[in-house]
């Protein structure tokens, strides 16, 4: 090995002297030993050099012999070229060493190339292997249910998320059929799935569901299409995450904001404004004596009473905002029809409310939800869309109820969506079990469109809504 290791780093240069010194040395050998040179022996430095360096060295080598055969003749004795030529194969003999030396250079060559792609294979395994354990590692780890679909919708991989999110284990759902959508046929997830097989993804869907043992639950789903080699779908990978706790409090701060808002308005209205109403009095009363002895302050006064019956109405105003007594004694369309009319008066901004008088929601927490989406959708239009007109409509069709919030202001770009006002009118109709959608095109105004069915509401609500008994428990 030492000999070979050696041999291997010898430069290439010096190719030509190596060889010259094997055939002195075959010539030399095969001399003393048989009485005479046996060029045959020539065969072992061309098979040499061209197994560890390549067909063109074995070839160079092969036609090195000729000089050296037709040399060591004439130092023998014997009549060199002529005797070579003579000699039977001695041509022939040069040209076979020729082709066995670029025969030996090729399979050597095809050798080294093989040796090369199996050690490649190999690294390439071996990485395939630490990635394929890094991943089975993440998806056992992961506190994330992580399932795999086929397309027949039978599940191939089950992770231990999966089992403490859903209650099920990897034993009882793994080449079965995916029972999740056959617990929410109706919210058409199967279709939703068949959706992502041609190509789509779903984001952040969120459900309720009832787990194995019976406990209900908020899930927040995201799926994407897995393809094979050819980028074929072959099946649906599932991400799921338990939002239950994070539902949970978000719905005990809506409550306590609400319960805030409504303190606060309740003190605007019985506090504050009870305060104002006193003064207002005092100064129309100030104001008329002061006419009665005709004095000049009589004119600044008459200001004054004018500015408290101002601040009177803006906070009975601010007091609605925030507590709709409305909404309570009168329903949902009183509420927003009182909003409607507020609008016009303190933003000079035509506002309009179209309702179906036979349509009327009695549940206060549908109510306030819905009042809530209109609310912020009108305040959106009126500071950022400089409107000269907003429409409100509730109507029924097809079975759903529609309430639509419409401007013909600048609109909005798409990527203006997602303000805070926008995610909490999106998450209130989530508690109702609505669907909320903005159409909006710069420079043709906004459409906010919440969709839902009242009965399907009213199911929803008897799982979702939070009392002030449950505030503080958890």
């Amino acid at each position: 090995m030492l000999i070979l290791d050696l041999i291997n780093k010898i430069n290439k240069k010096a190719l030509f002297f190596c060889a010259i010194f094997f055939y002195i040395a075959i010539f030399f050998i095969s001399y003393k030993i048989l009485n005479r040179g046996v060029g045959a022996l020539a065969i072992l430095p061309v098979t040499f050099f061209a197994w560890y360096y390549g067909s063109k060295a074995g070839i160079l080598t092969a036609a090195l012999s000729l000089p050296f055969n037709i040399i060591f003749l004439n130092l023998l004795g014997d009549e060199g070229i002529n005797t070579f030529i003579a000699r039977a194969g001695g041509v022939a003999g040069t040209f076979a060493l020729i082709l066995i030396g670029w025969v030996v250079g090729r399979l050597s060559e095809l050798s080294q190339q093989i040796k090369q792609e199996l050690a490649e294979r190999k690294k390439a395994e071996d990485m395939l292997r630490k990635t394929s354990q890094t991943l089975l590692a993440l998806i056992q780890e992961s506190p994330i249910a992580i399932i795999v679909l086929d397309v027949a919708g039978n599940v191939t991989l089950w992770n231990p998320a999966a089992e403490r999110t859903l209650g099920w284990s990897a034993a009882e759902t793994t080449g079965k059929f995916f029972a999740f959508f056959e617990q929410h046929a109706r919210q058409g997830f199967w279709k939703k799935m068949q959706a992502v097989l041609d190509g789509a993804t779903l984001k952040d869907y969120e459900i309720q569901h009832t787990r194995k043992d019976g406990l209900q639950v908020s899930l927040s789903l995201s799926a994407s299409p897995l393809h094979d080699p050819e980028g074929a779908v072959n099946g649906i990978l599932i991400l799921i995450t338990d939002i239950t706790e994070e539902k949970r409090l978000q719905r005990e701060i809506l409550f306590v904001s609400g319960r805030e808002q409504r303190r606060i308005g309740q003190d605007l209205h019985d506090g504050l404004g009870q305060v104002l109403t006193g003064i207002g009095f005092l100064s129309r009363t100030l104001e008329k004596r002061l006419l009665a002895k005709s004095l000049p302050e009589a004119e600044e006064a008459s200001v004054i009473t004018r500015l408290v019956n101002e601040a009177i109405g803006q906070t009975r105003m601010l007091a609605r905002g925030l507590y709709p007594a409305t909404l309570e004694n009168d329903g949902l369309r009183a509420a927003i029809e009182e909003l409607a009319t507020s609008t016009e008066t303190r933003f000079s901004v035509q506002c309009t409310f179209i309702c179906d008088r036979h349509l009327d929601f009695r549940d206060n927490l549908v109510a306030i939800h819905l009042y809530r989406i209109v609310q912020e959708a009108v305040t959106n239009a009126v500071r950022h869309a400089s409107p000269q007109r907003i429409i409100i409509s509730l109507d029924v069709e097809d079975g759903r109820c529609i309430l639509t919030v419409r401007d013909d202001g600048k609109g909005m770009a798409a990527g203006h969506q997602s303000g805070m006002g926008i995610n909490l009118m999106r998450y209130r109709a989530r508690m109702i079990g609505a669907d909320l959608t903005i159409q909006s095109t710069p420079g043709h105004g906004t459409a906010v469109i919440c969709s839902f069915s009242s009965q399907a509401t009213a199911v929803r609500l008897k799982q979702e809504q939070f009392s002030e008994h449950d505030y503080g428990k958890g």
